[in-house]
């Protein structure tokens, strides 16, 4: 009997047990792959005609099995048995496949509140980190990052179902929620424990403007139609010292944070609210100062209505226990609390005074 590894014919005379045959690498390969190689059938030029190098087949075998082909190389079991060899095998690599199923994907949103490079370059270390989080807990998962120009295209985009979950401001939440009231928060960003942050309101360092009393009659530059702090919680401001829409000069929606920063360094306008980080980062190299803070609540993190409960719980924790300061560095925040939908009350009663703007 032939003992040469991988050689069909050291199968032998022998009866034993299934288990203990010890199919060889190439009469596995023979199966495996290559099927349909030979459209006819039978051994072609030395070849089965599953694909593979088989041995010369002796007269002995092709009278046993006049059909030739793979079966004509087996000696002692009959083609019904390897028939069903063949078939187990073949299911068996079809479940192995099925056990090892492809990564779902689920899709964050967010809005340019800055430039889109920076918001990609932002977001891109936590969606790595939830990607492997939920991993780590058997759901694997790749995670698309889609941005939208406006606050209002991502306000729609949640409320419409067109992305699974999103970082939003305190009023875009609001806005949302009261559209599609299954939204759920995730949970809350914080900076040293602490739930507020504060908006800046920023003049040219040669401005004569001190404080918002001296807003009257002059041009003022906001940020998005639904911004917390570039719209809301600002006008709210101007309304509790006495101004309102008609006592000013004139003013602008210019979008975002640093559009607004920028223009009132460049002299397009008085004064304009944007969020701390963008003050900090321009304060200096374009020459603008504080004339007033407010209070805000910082951000949300919310999932579309109907959300699966799996996903939904597998991102909370992830998140609460974030504390990787490599991951956190882009969001200049310390890691995220616990948040209900109570907490950004205060931001309500700011959007119902700006109405009075």
């Amino acid at each position: 009997m032939n003992q040469e590894a991988g050689d069909i014919t050291s199968l032998g005379g022998e009866s034993r047990p299934l288990w203990s045959i010890g199919l060889t690498r190439r009469f596995f390969y023979s199966c495996s792959f290559g099927i349909g190689v030979s459209p006819r059938g039978g051994a072609v030029n030395g070849k089965c005609c599953f694909g593979g190098d088989l041995p010369p087949s002796d007269s002995r075998n092709k009278r046993r099995f006049p059909g030739g082909g793979i079966l004509s190389q087996i000696p002692q079991y009959g083609k019904r048995f390897w028939r069903g060899i063949f078939f187990a095998l073949l299911l068996l690599l079809l479940l192995g496949g099925w056990a090892a199923p492809a990564a779902a994907e689920i899709v964050f949103g967010i809005y340019t509140s800055d430039k889109p490079s920076s918001m990609y370059r932002k977001f891109s270390p936590i969606i790595h980190y939830l990607e492997q989080r939920l991993r780590d807990e058997g759901l694997p998962t790749k995670i698309r990052l889609k941005i939208y120009g406006t606050y209002s295209g991502a306000i729609d985009g949640l409320v419409e179902g067109e992305y699974d979950f999103g970082r939003f401001g305190p009023s875009s939440y609001i806005l949302a929620k009261k559209r599609a009231p299954g939204i759920r928060l995730l949970c809350m960003e914080h900076k040293d424990g602490k739930k507020i942050f504060s908006g800046v309101w920023v003049t040219r360092k040669d401005s004569f403007v001190t404080g918002l009393s001296d807003l009257r009659g002059r041009r003022i530059a906001f940020g998005d139609k639904n911004s917390t702090i570039g719209r809301f919680l600002s006008q709210a401001g101007l309304v509790d010292v006495g101004i309102r829409a008609g006592d000013l000069a004139s003013f602008r929606y210019l979008g975002r944070h640093d559009k607004v920063a920028l223009a009132v360094a460049a002299g397009n306008y008085d004064a304009g609210p944007v969020k701390e980080n963008t003050f900090i980062k321009y304060a200096a190299s374009k020459g603008l100062r504080k004339i007033a803070e407010f209070p805000n609540v910082t951000k949300p993190w919310v999932v579309r209505a109907g959300f699966d409960d799996r996903y939904f719980d597998a991102l909370k924790r992830a998140m609460l226990e974030l504390t990787d300061k490599d991951v956190l560095k882009g969001l200049r925040q310390q890691g995220f609390l616990p948040a209900a939908d109570g907490d950004y009350d205060f931001v309500r009663k700011g959007m119902e005074r700006a109405g009075d703007f």
